[in-house]
């Protein structure tokens, strides 16, 4: 009788360990019939698959183990959009529409509750708020209201800054779970590109969750900024210019270099042209030279953009749109992005925009 009830209570636990630390998602797509199905991660830029199934009647199921829980995506072959879930060591059921899989429905998983959860109330107190601040600038941009648009973007900044703080202090708060590493990666190029914000959320992160590949992204992402801060000598590269002359930052050493990153299809980039080459013609006999970093990948726009706007400065490019060398190099997320490098070559500041251009080379050289 011992014997007996040993063996149930054996037969109970492995059971029970074995829901525990494994994943079953069960799936049902409506409108599909026999099809592959496939599991993937998105890790260091590219998606990976986990699993693959077929449907039968579009039902399916994965089953697996995870050690961190992770964020997951199913893909159905020939269906264009897919399913996001953050996926746990549980039974997970799905429920879709072939038509759009994207809506699914997703029970069983907590933390999938958590992240949406996370998601209405980001869309409540500040989304929501953004778009209508939208729709009232648009209608002072039809009456022309330059007063009503600088309130009204003044107003988005602040509601944006109320965004970032909130969530600053959910990672902080939420610092061993996995969404945090996930949303800040997703944010990280707009939002939180700021070094001292990364690296204060990264070293509050549980150890727990420092294996997942979101927070090793944020890991290579905080080395990368801190190759291209303030004080460290500018990363060397070589590109050709307009006529094929191969062209270095290290030629310019002894003068003060802007390098500025940019692309013909960016109209900031191009709204900012004038007044560099008002400053450039100011300060070039003072020691102040401009390489320009084209993100183009059609020769005739580039040279075409360069005409147009005036543009004396030295111009290169890879011709490669974004997936040039340079992107990674200086970690590129968005246009303009510049670099003021000093006589030393060492980097002194980056991003000068305009006024904030003019008043440090002022400060330089006046």
């Amino acid at each position: 009788m011992k014997l007996k009830l040993y063996l149930l209570l054996c037969l109970i636990i492995a059971s029970c360990s074995g829901v525990k630390d494994r994943y079953i998602i069960n799936g049902e797509i409506s409108g599909i019939d026999n099809t592959k199905i496939y599991l993937l991660e998105y890790s260091n830029d590219e998606y990976q698959i986990i699993d693959t199934t077929n449907s039968v009647n579009g039902a399916f199921t994965f089953e697996g183990s995870l050690a961190i829980p992770a964020r997951y995506y199913i893909v159905a072959k020939g269906v264009s959009s897919s399913i996001s879930l953050f996926a746990e060591n549980s039974k997970i059921d799905i429920k879709a529409d072939g038509a759009d899989i994207s809506k699914a429905e997703i029970k069983g998983s907590s933390l999938q509750d958590e992240y949406q959860r996370l998601l209405s109330e980001i869309d409540t107190r500040f989304v929501n708020k953004i778009d209508s601040l939208n729709l009232i600038f648009k209608g002072a941009e039809k009456i022309n209201d330059q007063a009503e648009m600088n309130n009204i973007t003044n107003l988005v900044k602040s509601v944006e800054e109320q965004q970032k703080e909130f969530l600053i202090s959910y990672f902080m708060e939420h610092n061993n779970s996995v969404i945090s590493p996930n949303l800040l990666y997703k944010l990280r190029p707009w939002d939180f590109n700021d070094l001292a914000v990364l690296k204060s959320v990264y070293n509050n992160f549980d150890p727990s969750i420092l294996d997942s590949p979101d927070a090793k992204v944020i890991k290579d992402w905080i080395g990368n900024l801190e190759r291209i801060e303030t004080g460290q000598p500018l990363l060397d590269f070589s590109m050709n210019d307009t006529i094929g002359r191969p062209i270095s930052p290290s030629m310019f050493s002894g003068k003060y270099l802007l390098i500025d990153m940019w692309s013909s299809a960016c109209p900031p980039c191009r709204k900012e042209n004038p007044d560099m080459e008002r400053l450039y013609k100011k300060y070039k006999n003072k020691g102040f030279e401009i390489l320009g970093v084209s993100f183009d990948s059609d020769r005739d726009t580039w040279l075409s953009a360069i005409k147009h706007d005036g543009i004396t400065w030295t111009q290169v490019s890879e011709l490669t749109g974004w997936n040039n060398s340079v992107r990674d190099l200086y970690s590129i997320e968005s246009l303009p992005t510049n670099f003021l490098i000093d006589r030393n070559g060492i980097i002194v500041a980056k991003n000068l925009r305009r006024e904030k251009l003019e008043e440090k080379l002022v400060e330089i050289f006046d």
